[in-house]
């Protein structure tokens, strides 16, 4: 009965043990992505424990595939922080000199003199945040980071999916995911890469059917199509996806977030290769990435109309200005004009994801001054424009992923 249903029973020391000695190592797109917003001795101490299991290492071709794709847009990530940094500084400031003239004179407070101390304050921070931008690793130029993974995974990828394979896929997730059979129905109301997951999961049963191995997977994703949750706790793997691969390849799997990983890697090879330190900002990057797609529709609901007649998409949302515009008609006339705001700014997006994904393409030696100009102008473009996008699909009740929009749209 336990081999019937191994998936709802505890593995032993003695099982984990094995299952490390003879697994095959898989990691998911944003774990290896990850690796770039790292500090550097995060960084280090996780490419140090890929190094350990090098030898097993392996990914698909999907995997491979996002993380060539999404390089580059990860890298300008993390670049444009600093300028991003410097600038809210900046709006506090505008912030306080509005206070302040609000407030007029005053009895006690030197508005002048608060207003002056805030400014060297700000000036000497932002100052700061750009002398380190000087030191940020150069990755245009040389991307250790990239050496070092195109090194543990060389001739470890596997081969592309062919097109008539990812149609079966496709096909079979659609009922999969309307009877929420792991792993991928998550990610459901994705337009684009909507069954990603599924794809890899595929992958990963047919590398273990062919080598005759265990599967270890490392991935970044915490949604319950992948863990099991018990009272807001993952408590391990979907017992259901355990089952499903033991039935089709009778192999063992189990799956670990970056963190757990390097933790049971350090002791299983009895090296010092992270602190806790390390551990804590893995944990870190992973929940804030995790949790980035939710951030920008949460910041939007922050914004309401101001008054009656402050009707702009960008400013409230639909709840609120039907409460301010009582005619029905009038509701329907304002949500068709966010439906033209929303379809003029995806079609934005496709312009500018067709400039960057063509950039991407780009090999690094082909770069120059005058492309990373474009580049960068872009990218900021972008962002800009999927921010007014969250805020619009708000406005409309309708659910909005940001990886939808930085892929591109179907």
């Amino acid at each position: 009965m336990r081999n019937q249903y191994i998936g709802y029973y505890n593995w032993t020391p003695e099982e984990f043990m094995n299952l490390w000695n003879e697994a095959i190592f898989v990691f998911d797109t944003n774990t290896l992505l990850n690796i770039y917003r790292y500090k550097e001795n995060t960084c280090n101490a996780f490419l140090n424990t890929l190094e350990l299991v090098q030898d097993n290492a392996w990914i698909p071709d999907h995997v491979a595939a996002e993380f060539h794709k999404n390089r580059r847009g990860c890298i300008y990530g993390q670049e444009k922080a600093y300028d991003g940094i410097v600038e809210t500084l900046k709006g506090s400031v505008a912030t306080l000199e509005e206070k302040i003239k609000k407030i007029g004179n005053h009895k006690l407070l030197n508005t002048a003199d608060i207003k002056d101390q805030f400014q060297k304050v700000i000036d000497e921070i932002s100052h700061k945040v750009l002398e380190t931008k000087q030191d940020h690793p150069n990755y245009k130029e040389n991307d250790s980071v990239l050496d070092r993974i195109t090194k543990i995974f060389d001739n470890r990828v596997g081969s592309p999916m062919e097109m008539k394979t990812l149609e079966v896929i496709y096909k079979e997730g659609e009922g999969r995911y309307e009877r929420k059979v792991p792993p991928g129905y998550g990610d459901k109301k994705k337009n684009l890469n909507k069954y990603g997951d599924l794809v890899i999961w595929k992958a990963l049963m047919g590398k273990a059917e062919k080598e005759k191995r265990p599967i270890v997977f490392i991935t970044s994703d915490d949604k319950e199509d992948w863990w099991q949750i018990e009272q807001g706790k993952r408590i391990g793997p979907r017992p259901e996806l355990i089952q499903e691969f033991y039935r089709q390849t009778k192999q063992l799997y189990y799956q670990y977030n970056p963190a757990p990983f390097i933790d049971y890697a350090a002791k299983h090879f009895e090296q010092d290769v992270a602190d806790e330190a390390v551990l804590t900002e893995i944990r870190a990057v992973r929940d804030e990435q995790s949790k980035k797609g939710v951030k920008l529709v949460k910041l939007a609901k922050r914004f309401q109309f101001a008054s009656p007649v402050e009707v702009d998409p960008w400013q409230g949302s639909l709840l609120h200005s039907s409460a301010l515009i009582p005619s029905i008609s009038a509701q329907r006339h304002l949500r068709n004009e966010h439906m033209a705001s929303l379809s003029e700014l995806e079609s934005e997006l496709r312009f500018l994801n067709e400039k960057i994904h063509a950039m991407d393409s780009v090999p690094d030696e082909g770069w120059s001054p005058e492309i990373d100009d474009h580049y960068d102008t872009w990218q900021q473009d972008r962002e800009a424009v999927i921010y007014k996008v969250s805020r619009l699909k708000y406005l409309l009740g309708e659910d909005f992923d940001e990886e939808d929009y930085v892929m591109g749209l179907e």
